[in-house]
């Protein structure tokens, strides 16, 4: 019992480190997108841009399928980032 115990508690590390590398992937993602936001704002585009989204969204739906992930939930997830993405401000400067 102990060695499962242990097993679990192993298990339950990897899954703390690899939402920290999902929280990193998603600063490092919105610092990206303040940047192409503020090059968009130089350029004079449109700062929503709904085919691309809609385009990458068919994309991350597609691959969601393949890997036997929740389609629907990975259409939320990123619709969610998304919208987030469009905030200015949502990184705060360390």
């Amino acid at each position: 019992m102990q060695k499962v115990t242990q097993e679990l508690k192993k298990m339950r590390k990897r899954v703390e480190s690899i939402d920290i590398q999902i929280i990193k992937l998603l600063r490092e993602r919105f610092i990206f997108t303040n940047q192409i936001q503020t090059l968009k704002r130089v350029l004079f585009h449109a700062l929503n841009q709904k085919k691309r989204e809609k385009t990458l969204l068919k994309k991350y739906v597609a691959l969601a399928k393949r890997y036997g992930l929740n389609m629907q939930l990975i259409k939320k997830l990123f619709q969610s980032i998304f919208s987030y993405s469009k905030k200015s401000g949502i990184i705060k400067r360390t």
